[in-house]
């Protein structure tokens, strides 16, 4: 998933405020990936597979650094 282009928001797909700390990032995203992880969730798993996968892609551009800043 490409956030650089702007067309995607890490923030709201993790749904934080701008310019959330890293602390409370990685609290959010653990607490949505035991919600949306397909062995668990109850739901299409299509769904919960494909919303794991932008917040993955959400957590790794912000727990980098130097992604972040840009």
């Amino acid at each position: 998933m490409n956030f650089k282009d702007g067309a995607n928001n890490p923030y709201s797909i993790l749904g934080l405020p701008l310019g959330a700390d890293i602390d409370l990032v990685k609290a959010i995203y653990r607490s949505m990936v035991k919600i949306y992880h397909p062995d668990i969730f109850v739901g299409d798993k299509t769904f919960a597979s494909e919303r794991l996968t932008e917040l993955n892609a959400a957590f790794e551009f912000l727990s980098d650094p130097k992604q972040k800043q840009a």
